[in-house]
């Protein structure tokens, strides 16, 4: 092999390589998390928040936005759920791409 890594070799010589602990191995058949209501509806909210001051015009007035944003991004930080076993990265991030679906963006 000359100086390409992985990226050169068959499809079946990378496969055999991986660990077994890999990501792409151990997320297969991961079901979505069944999250509390009001954490969905926080980080929902947030998004919602987010894009209306990120819309809002040079003129306008952002303070009640920005304001908005801390008390959400402190309601979803401290939430119970976050200190149970499924209160994981991965958990973190499956609730952000949730709820950005929600918003539409």
């Amino acid at each position: 092999m000359c100086g390409g890594g992985l990226r050169d070799q068959a499809p079946f010589v990378r496969r055999a390589l991986l660990p077994s602990n890999s990501n792409k191995r151990s997320n297969r058949g991961m079901t979505q998390n069944d999250f509390p209501s009001d954490l969905m509806e926080a980080q929902t909210a947030w998004y919602r928040t987010y894009w209306q001051l990120a819309e809002s015009g040079p003129a306008a007035s952002t303070t009640t936005d920005r304001r908005r944003l801390q008390e959400l991004s402190a309601q979803i930080a401290d939430h119970p759920y976050w200190r149970g076993p499924l209160g994981t990265p991965a958990a973190g991030m499956e609730l952000k791409e949730l709820a950005r679906r929600r918003v539409g963006r």
